[in-house]
């Protein structure tokens, strides 16, 4: 297997919201009521929810995943204000910068969206996905949170937020990394 090689921003986030929403399920009406039907702008902090950050997988969102789908494959997405505009209609908020990062030594790439938003008492850094090829083959998405992870899982608790099925890592800059593996 190679590892994808997505050029454009709109298959970055694309990915990126298609994953997160597939796992979540509090978040799903709350953004379908909330935002498609009165607003044209999505708040990416609504895609962190007690599902995302647990790995709880559900399917029953088609709906709103083909929305997703078809609003992020649009052609132009331009950065304005601090929002990323979709076409001419739509504006994605919370996401400070996205990019796309390759790790040599673990043959692995990830599509990132930075952010900085409180949920749940902790601070989301960055929502991500990724791919990884090698002895094994990954493909999932991981959250990071703001400080060490055994501040961040009493705070998560605290708020009634397990993390039973995700990976707890800290990363190289002390902050906590959420990891849920959908594939491999």
């Amino acid at each position: 297997m190679t590892l994808p090689r997505l050029d454009s921003v709109k298959k970055t986030v694309s990915w990126i919201v298609l994953l997160l929403l597939t796992t979540s399920t509090s978040t799903q009406a709350e953004i379908h009521d909330n935002q498609l039907n009165s607003s044209e702008v999505i708040d990416v902090q609504y895609l962190i929810s007690e599902s995302t950050l647990n790995c709880s997988f559900n399917t029953s969102s088609g709906e709103l995943i083909s929305f997703y789908t078809n609003l992020l494959e649009n052609s132009s997405i331009k950065q304005r204000n601090s929002q990323f505009i979709i076409g001419n209609r739509y504006k994605v908020k919370n996401v400070k910068s996205i990019n796309s990062t390759f790790k040599k030594t673990k043959n692995e790439i990830s599509k990132n969206m930075d952010t900085d938003f409180n949920k749940f008492g902790v601070r989301v850094l960055r929502i991500s996905s990724f791919a990884q090829n090698g002895d094994s083959e990954n493909f999932g998405y991981y959250i990071v949170l703001k400080g060490k992870p055994s501040i961040n899982k009493s705070i998560l608790q605290k708020h009634n937020v397990e993390l039973t099925y995700s990976t707890i890592e800290e990363t190289v800059g002390g902050n906590t990394r959420v990891r849920c593996i959908l594939v491999g």
